[in-house]
């Protein structure tokens, strides 16, 4: 193959881009010149390289199972002194009982390898991207009309006076929140069906644990606490209700932070950058299709709650505190089956994705004989 490209552009003056992801120059570290004006860039040619030594190590082991390579054994127990195939037309040969490479991959075959794989990943980096574009508008837009209904949804919802003035500016706060609650909600879910749950997990605990630390922050005034009997004191901003509300969306946004550098930094099959554009209206109209259903699932089941709350408001503060706590005690029996749904969604997506259906059924089976 030639040497490196040192110019962006051609001699038609066309910006020069990788044959294989399309990525231009200034996205990547290096463009390759081959032949009949094919370019490959260093992330294809690293991608290329794994395809080929995974299938050269698959050619191997067959070969060696079925007795073809001398000094091994066959299923049957048997030996071949000296390979039964053409080692031209298997695309190696024997030299001192040595694999010896005798075909390199053509471009063009290279793209066929490729296409699964990398543009595979290509179609999750674009979906990365726009869900983060999404998250950006959609979250301003919901917070501010939450933020707007803040005045009055108190009121609507039968809340006691002496409350509401609370229960507004509580809400208020958290609709100033809601671009990162979306951020977090998107990303974690992204990154789960990209097969890494174990990042999300972390992450979303620690929304707890900063909750945990910073509620006792804000929501009280400075104090001496008695910690095994000893008197220690606290400072705090002494908040209230307010403090809560900012110490939740504090929390929130923190981790939506994390969320996003890790999108941005850590090598994935949903790594993105700064320097990627993608168009947005094909993708939110493959999104828009996917998630209105589930959209109106959640949106009837939140209006259901909202009623639930409005009749038990009418009963008084205390029966709402009672009915929130026997929730939250109820939603934890929930978990497990939580759980397994959320294996479930990214292995049968993960299955679907690389055109595996019968793979993808036997997934969802046993997902679903695991919930039952």
């Amino acid at each position: 193959m030639a040497g490196n490209m040192q110019d962006n552009f051609d001699e038609n003056g066309n910006p020069i881009r990788c044959s294989f992801c399309g990525k231009e120059q200034g996205q990547v570290r290096r463009l390759v010149k081959g032949p009949t004006n094919i370019f490959i860039c260093d992330e294809c040619v690293a991608a290329c390289s794994e395809i080929l030594e995974e299938s050269l190590a698959s050619d191997f082991m067959d070969a060696a199972r079925n007795g073809k390579l001398p000094g091994f054994l066959n299923d049957h127990g048997q030996a071949a002194s000296q390979p039964s195939v053409d080692p031209e037309t298997e695309g190696f040969e024997l030299e001192d009982d040595r694999q010896v490479i005798t075909h390199v991959p053509t471009p063009h075959e290279i793209y066929d390898e490729l296409s699964a794989y990398v543009m595979g990943q290509e179609d999750a980096k674009r979906v990365t991207w726009q869900s983060l574009r999404f998250v950006g508008i959609f979250g301003v837009l919901m917070g501010a009309i939450a933020f707007v209904l803040s005045f009055f949804l108190p009121a609507m919802l039968g809340a006691d006076p002496s409350i509401r003035g609370d229960a507004s500016l509580y809400f208020r706060i958290m609709a100033c929140a809601m671009p990162f609650t979306l951020c977090s909600n998107m990303f974690s879910a992204i990154i789960r069906c990209s097969g890494d749950t174990r990042t999300p997990m972390v992450l979303n605990l620690m929304i707890n644990v900063f909750n945990v630390i910073l509620n006792t922050l804000f929501i009280y005034a400075p104090r001496t606490v008695d910690l095994f009997g000893s008197q220690v004191y606290v400072w705090g901003f002494g908040w209230g209700v307010g403090g809560a509300a900012f110490a939740s969306g504090l929390s929130t946004a923190i981790v939506a932070c994390l969320f996003l550098m890790v999108v941005f930094r850590k090598k994935s099959p949903v790594q993105i950058n700064l320097k990627q554009r993608y168009r947005f209206r094909q993708c939110l109209l493959a999104a828009w299709k996917l998630g209105l259903p589930a959209a109106l699932e959640r949106s009837i089941i939140s209006l259901a709650q909202i009623v639930i709350t409005a009749l038990i408001t009418g009963i008084g503060t205390v029966a709402v505190a009672a009915n929130h706590l026997a929730v939250t005690a109820e939603s934890i029996s929930y978990l497990p089956a939580s759980g397994v749904a959320v294996a479930g969604t990214t292995l049968v997506g993960q299955a679907i994705g690389a055109g595996r259906k019968d793979l993808a059924q036997r997934f969802a089976r046993t997902v679903s004989w695991m919930g039952i």
